[in-house]
């Protein structure tokens, strides 16, 4: 990416309004270092999945809507498949476009494609102008193929109630949001498989690589929250 394409999507960011701990930026660079590349293990395991095609729809009466089957695991590509929903909003002037914008509001467990529909309340409308903002919602989140780990809404509630406050105070309720934590993690363990064992930071990041060349980008310009 030009240097020119740098600069102004910083310029875009510095004029948006940002509610979140933390927001990461990754930029795509021609000039990418050896240090930074992706491994050739890495390219190998994501490159042998087919290129998907998008079979986009409009939705929200103003974006486009598609569903795209992925691998379950990159290292079995031809085995079973999840589906990860996408939501694109396409910038108006289809003449100044410069690429995708792929979004992800973190959380974690977040639907990225809420957020790359409300874009326009929280992104500049230089950064509008210029990309096509594409959100998706990680594998087992929102519209993507969803992670079940409880066999009813009533025991999923029961180990919620465990972490009813945002951040713990104290000792009771540190104990609480562990005891929360454990069954959680217990229940995705024991019933959410073989998705939930398939959920990994590396799993979704391949996928957003799939993603990219299937919006037709040679190079990932990305923005995260958490």
């Amino acid at each position: 990416m030009a240097s020119g394409k740098r600069r102004l999507l910083a310029a875009a960011l510095t004029g948006a309004v940002f509610a979140s701990v933390a927001t990461v930026v990754v930029v795509a660079d021609a000039a990418t270092t050896h240090d930074n590349a992706t491994s050739r293990t890495e390219s190998s395991r994501v490159d042998r999945v087919p290129t998907p095609v998008l079979d986009w729809q409009p939705c929200e009466e103003t974006a486009e809507c598609a569903t795209v089957a992925l691998p379950l695991d990159y290292d079995q590509p031809g085995g079973a498949t999840v589906d990860v929903a996408l939501l694109r909003l396409k910038t108006k002037d289809r003449s100044r476009r410069i690429g995708s914008l792929f979004v992800n509001p973190g959380g974690p467990g977040l639907p990225g494609t809420r957020f790359a529909l409300e874009a326009p309340g929280h992104l500049s409308a230089g950064l509008l102008e210029r990309f096509d903002i594409v959100g998706f919602d990680p594998r087992g989140v929102g519209r993507s193929t969803q992670v079940r780990c409880f066999g009813s809404v009533e025991e999923q509630a029961e180990a919620f109630a465990y972490q009813s406050v945002i951040f713990p105070f104290g000792a009771a309720e540190e104990r609480s949001w562990v005891r929360g934590a454990k069954a959680f993690s217990q229940a995705c363990s024991a019933n959410g498989r073989p998705l939930a064992g398939a959920m990994s930071t590396a799993e979704v990041a391949r996928d957003m690589d799939v993603l990219r060349r299937a919006v037709g980008d040679t190079k990932l310009s990305y923005l995260g929250r958490s």
